[in-house]
């Protein structure tokens, strides 16, 4: 980000100012953000063997996502009359309305999730029967309003709540307005089973989950949101699992496992800028089928606990359908939703740790897989994308994990190393991310009581992570592309973004409890 602004550009009557959006000032790139989470819990005897447990709960998060510097032509505005952007507004005080104005912008998100889980357990002699229900409904507000931005750099409302930007006919000006209620249900029922004097368990569930999202686009200046619509489309799926667990001796056991999941589309599936959506006489439809994606998940390992160390292996597969991919692009806030087919994900993990040995404790971890989609992608009519065995994206095939740690009464120190294998950033593999590491020390001396103080559990910490300052990259998990490159006829799906990897940082932290 530019440490200086350089956005404003001095009005003039009766010619145009065209302002730009670069370079980005860091001013203009906060995304404040406010959670609320509140829940009850209550648990109730029935009888000996019959527990009843209830949590009603209520989750709201208000705030903003992206950059916000913007630019808005003066003579773009929305024609609520006509569904047009031809409205005009003057915005810099010059008297005409030809320039394009910085302004402050960018997604701004209103969540409430008010919602209730129950659960009874009941016991018959080996076996324990739970049967639960959850419920939910969320209402998701999300608009895109504006205000205006000073010759310095600073914004009428970092919140953008005051002094929004109106349009001609005094309604507010919006990159995005939609209104979306999910409504989510799901019954289940479970039964454990312990055998043998309780060296073999066995567990077996079914899960029933519903998912309806009702989406709303109102009318706004954003990509193709001109036409106010309606959609609605519910997703279900029965959930089988079977699972089990035997025990060799007290020190080692086995234990397998195999599950249906499922994930219901995102709401900007139904999105203006998701191409998924016709609206013909005030009806949307969709142009394609939108699925919720599904996985069958297996799973065979093997667990040691002994009194030197402890060790465990798991070999897992994964068969996913309709495999979803989320992509955001934060330069224009749009949002857009891939079903990338089928998809194979398989591999092993490992991990060992040690007991204390004059001191010193060693934690180490090794994560082998590959991911390979199973079938070609359509972006367009006659137009395939050829990814079938490509390298699903965001997945390293090796990552190892490493930790040392030495303590010796009130004082401890860590020594951690991560190595992230190689990786693609696009659905293609025509965009690799290289493998990196990284390692991070920390330690601490734990002071206990200082009377004198009136201070309890007193303890200092320091910190350094990325010690050796490695520079890295990782894809952004919201904005996956189909391919960097044009292929086939077919033209680069949109702009690889990446976070870049935090420089070396140290920090020194003192608490106590008062």
């Amino acid at each position: 980000y530019a440490p200086t602004y350089a956005g404003y550009i001095t009005p003039v009557t009766g010619t145009a100012q065209k302002a730009t959006a670069s370079p980005v000032y860091y001013g203009l790139s906060n995304n404040p953000f406010e959670n609320v989470i509140a829940s009850v819990s209550g648990a109730f005897k029935l009888s000996e063997n019959t527990q009843f447990k209830v949590q009603p709960y209520l989750w709201y998060g208000y705030g903003t996502g992206g950059n916000q510097q913007k630019v808005i032509s003066e003579s773009s505005f929305l024609n609520s009359a006509t569904g047009k952007l031809t409205s005009a507004r003057d915005l810099n005080g010059d008297g005409d309305t030809l320039d394009t104005v910085t302004v402050a912008n960018s997604s701004v998100t209103r969540t409430r999730r008010p919602g209730i889980t129950t659960e009874l357990t009941h016991t018959v002699g080996v076996q324990t029967f739970k049967f639960g229900f959850w419920y939910e409904r969320a209402t998701h507000l999300q608009t895109g309003p504006a205000v205006p931005v000073d010759a310095n750099g600073n914004s009428a409302s970092m919140w953008l709540t005051s002094g929004q930007i109106l349009r001609p006919d005094g309604s507010q000006y919006q990159s995005r307005d939609w209104k979306t209620t999910s409504t989510a249900m799901s019954a289940f029922a479970n039964d454990t089973i312990s055998l043998m004097d309780d060296r073999l368990t066995i567990q077996l569930g079914l899960k029933l989950p519903k998912v309806t999202r009702d989406f709303t686009n109102n009318a706004s200046e954003g990509g193709n949101s001109q036409t106010p619509y309606n959609i609605s489309k519910s997703f279900s799926m029965p959930l089988p699992q079977a699972g089990l667990r035997f025990n060799l001796d007290p020190k080692q056991h086995v234990f397998a496992s195999i599950g249906k999941t499922f994930r219901a589309p995102p709401n900007f599936a139904f999105a203006p800028s998701s191409n998924n959506i016709t609206v013909v006489n005030g009806v949307a439809t969709l142009n394609k089928p939108i699925e919720a994606e599904t996985s069958v998940n297996t799973e065979l390992g093997y667990r040691y606990q002994g009194s030197a160390y402890s060790f465990s292996a798991t070999v897992f597969n994964m068969n996913f359908s309709n495999r979803q991919i989320n992509s955001f692009d934060p330069n224009t806030l749009l949002s857009i939703y891939t079903n990338a087919g089928g998809v194979v994900n398989r591999g092993m993990e490992l991990e060992l740790g040690t007991r204390p040995i004059s001191g010193f404790t060693y934690y180490g971890s090794l994560s082998l897989q590959k991911s390979r989609t199973t079938s070609d992608l359509s972006v367009g009519k006659g137009q395939v994308l050829p990814i079938t065995g490509k390298a699903f994206p965001l997945a390293p095939e090796v990552m190892l994990g490493s930790a040392v740690q030495w303590t010796s009464g009130p004082m401890y120190a860590r020594l951690k190393g991560k190595y992230t294998g190689k990786q693609f950033a696009t659905l293609m593999n025509d965009e690799e991310v290289p493998a990196y590491t990284v390692f991070d020390l920390d330690a601490g001396y734990a002071f206990g009581q200082v009377k004198l103080l009136g201070v309890q559990n007193l303890q200092l910490r320091g910190n350094i992570s990325n010690i050796f300052n490695r520079q890295y990259r990782n894809p952004s998990a919201g904005s996956i592309v189909n391919n960097a490159q044009a292929v086939n006829g077919i033209a680069t799906s949109g702009t690889v973004f990446y976070y870049l990897g935090a420089p070396r940082f140290a920090s020194i932290t003192l608490s106590g409890e008062f």
